[in-house]
């Protein structure tokens, strides 16, 4: 699984900082500007932000300027902003591989899972985008992963983690009210 693990970090790192900003990822940067600390962003009337990426990309933008000296527009700065994203796109490898694992129970097909994940052009390529792709396809899998361990086990932990996680999934990208009430059907389907 590390193989797979350094493997796809290499090609998520490999010329991440070498193209400029795209307009979807300098719509993404420019929303992380309206992130105020009173959370007037998250009114209805502001609809144009991914809530979770835009404060986790005002930590980062703010981060990378003050306490590392970035420069935004260079290849650097690019580089490092694009790590946001990557951050959660390397973890997604072993997180399909225990997904893989715990629906499966086979460590082959966990492998191969594991292994499309690091090496799909398509994870690589959103990896190195400046958008919210990664987080909610991790967030996700981990839902995924905590609620059927929910279900079968029936432990508090992870019916609170199927919660948090749902909730993070959904302020990470609206596209996830598709995956809860998929996981709610799923569960009431099968629930004891």
């Amino acid at each position: 699984l590390w193989i797979a693990v350094i493997a796809g970090t290499i090609l998520r790192l490999y010329h991440l900082g070498q193209h400029s900003f795209w307009y979807d990822e300098s719509t993404s940067l420019i929303g992380a500007e309206f992130v105020d600390w009173q959370f007037t962003f998250l009114s209805a009337s502001e609809s144009r932000l991914i809530p979770l990426f835009a404060v986790l990309g005002k930590i980062w933008h703010v981060l990378g300027t003050e306490v590392f000296g970035f420069t935004m527009g260079t290849n650097a700065g690019d580089a490092y902003l694009r790590l946001l994203p990557l951050i959660f796109g390397v973890p997604l490898i072993p997180m399909t591989y225990a997904l893989a694992q715990y629906v499966l129970n086979n460590k082959t097909a966990a492998w191969v899972a594991a292994w499309g994940i690091a090496l799909s052009p398509l994870q690589v390529y959103y990896a190195q985008e400046y958008r919210p792709h990664t987080i909610y396809a991790f967030l996700v899998c981990a839902g995924m992963y905590v609620s059927l361990r929910a279900l079968d086990e029936g432990t508090r932990k992870y019916w609170i983690a199927t919660v948090v996680i749902g909730v993070l999934a959904f302020y990470a990208y609206y596209f996830s009210a598709v995956y809860l009430v998929c996981m709610n059907v799923f569960a009431l389907v099968n629930f004891n």
